[in-house]
């Protein structure tokens, strides 16, 4: 049990930093988007735009 709430943790602390990383640099939680399609587009672009910054 101990491994797996462990690894839970370890989880959800990339999946944070990550997070707090596109709401500080794009303010992705403000995002506005109605649009499907167009919401998953910008989506992949700031995730890719961070990457390359990082």
């Amino acid at each position: 049990m101990k491994q797996f709430t462990r690894a839970v943790r370890a989880h959800w602390g990339i999946e944070n930093a990550c997070h707090w990383c596109l709401n500080v640099a794009y303010r992705e939680d403000e995002n506005r988007i109605r649009d499907e399609n167009l919401r998953e587009g910008f989506a992949c672009f700031r995730r890719f735009t961070l990457s390359l910054l990082k």
